[in-house]
């Protein structure tokens, strides 16, 4: 459960604001109403999106998928999913076979898993690769 909070001034970096229940509030926090103890505070993620993004249900009941419409490299996109997987957002064999493929995958909402790929864990990549996939010339 997400901590509510109450801020009457602006949101500029120095207010602060009077955590309060939910009716009271006018804001919720990312601080966590479950603390394991009074030395270590842990927060929920939440974002305040940008840009545009796609968010559907997954097929497996409880996950879903979050899609953001911005270009990035490779090798940031891959440091930002190896730290989503060490916080426990999203599976670290999903973002190793990213590294095997290069690139991620999510099914689209109407596909179903077969019974043999329940079986395996991950998916093996698609044949082609991205150089043949967009009709690059390979530069290695």
């Amino acid at each position: 459960m997400f901590a509510h909070a109450n801020l009457d001034a602006g949101y500029g970096d120095d207010d602060e604001c009077k955590f309060t229940g939910e009716q009271e509030a006018n804001l919720v926090t990312s601080v966590s109403n479950s603390q394991p103890s009074p030395h270590t505070v842990l927060h929920k993620p939440q974002l305040d999106l940008d840009i545009p993004t796609s968010y559907q249900y997954s097929s497996t009941p409880g996950h879903a998928h979050l899609q953001i419409d911005l270009d990035v490299p490779w090798n940031k996109y891959i440091q930002w999913l190896e730290l989503s997987a060490e916080l426990g957002i999203i599976q670290k064999g999903w973002v190793n076979a990213a590294k095997r493929r290069g690139y991620t995958t999510l099914r689209l909402p109407h596909i179903k898993k077969t019974e043999e790929q329940k079986k395996k864990k991950y998916p093996y990549p698609p044949k082609e690769t991205l150089h043949e996939l967009f009709n690059l010339a390979n530069p290695f």
